[in-house]
């Protein structure tokens, strides 16, 4: 569903927390692009990139076989390569936490970030500022964290306007303020991934029982299974594992996988099924 603003509906389309299963159709909003279960979500998605971008500076963190000597012999070794992955999704958490945050500070006109102090008032005019402060990226995102989570309804309400979305090398884009909430999402949905939050999920074919998902759309899926997930301790297989449930991508319902197999058996692949009827079997 093709869902802008200007609708009554949830700018996140599907993939809605309030999805109406019965009127197949996001659920209702009322000045903000987002309905609330979406915002919330958004916040905590929000708050914790800052917990990601430092997992993320663990993965530089050399090995046991990359350790540096205490007592140094001969040449010096060369530097240690960084990890490009995890130092490029860095970057663009960095740029674009304080991206947003900036345009929020000249919407709402608050309290512009901290500014170097320069001895001698003669140095600073209107028309040039004293430069920000410098600080370092970690602490830059951590204030521009502190500063879109309690506004970010306030975020989702802005209009579009042209920016860089993911770096200066990016096109300029015009986005709204709704789309930027779902990019900072997509950030912590793929720091998840590379620092091996996630599961592993594979597509079955089918079609969604609830929503109108169906398996030959252009989209992909809608039915999926998650691979075993299994304690490191004990090997034994974890509270929270849901391999044996096939859940929909769409409108996120699931079912069991012994009904799942009776549906592909007895409605999607009927002439695959080589149970003998009861009948045929008496006689």
């Amino acid at each position: 569903m093709n869902t802008t603003p200007n609708d009554p509906y949830c700018a996140t389309g599907d993939r809605c927390r309030s999805y109406d299963n019965i009127d197949k159709h996001p659920g209702w909003v009322d000045g903000c692009p987002l309905c609330d279960p979406c915002l919330a979500a958004a916040v905590r998605d929000v708050r914790t990139l800052v917990y990601d971008y430092l997992d993320l500076e663990q993965l530089q963190t050399p090995v046991l076989s990359q350790a540096i000597s205490s007592q140094p012999r001969g040449k010096a070794a060369p530097p240690m390569p960084l990890r490009g992955e995890p130092e490029a999704l860095q970057r663009e958490i960095h740029y674009v936490t304080t991206l947003w945050a900036n345009e929020l500070r000249l919407q709402g006109r608050l309290t512009p970030p901290a500014r170097t102090i320069i001895i001698g008032a003669w140095h600073t005019t209107v028309s040039n500022p004293p430069p920000p402060a410098r600080v370092l990226h970690g602490g830059a995102v951590q204030r521009a964290v502190n500063l879109l989570a309690p506004h970010l309804g306030t975020l989702a309400r802005l209009e579009p306007r042209t920016v860089f979305p993911s770096g200066v090398e990016d096109n300029p884009t015009d986005m709204a303020g709704w789309e930027a909430v779902h990019h900072l999402q997509r950030l912590r949905a793929r720091a998840r991934g590379m620092l091996g939050w996630t599961q592993r999920s594979h597509w079955v074919p089918g079609d969604c029982w609830t929503c109108d998902g169906r398996d030959n759309d252009p989209k992909d899926g809608p039915l999926y299974r998650s691979e075993p997930r299994h304690r490191p301790d004990t090997g034994h297989p974890h509270e929270d594992d849901d391999s044996d449930r096939i859940w929909c991508d769409r409108c996120s319902q699931w079912r069991n996988w012994d009904d799942y197999q009776v549906y592909l058996t007895t409605l999607r692949w009927p002439q695959y099924n080589d149970t003998p009827d009861p009948e045929d079997a008496d006689r």
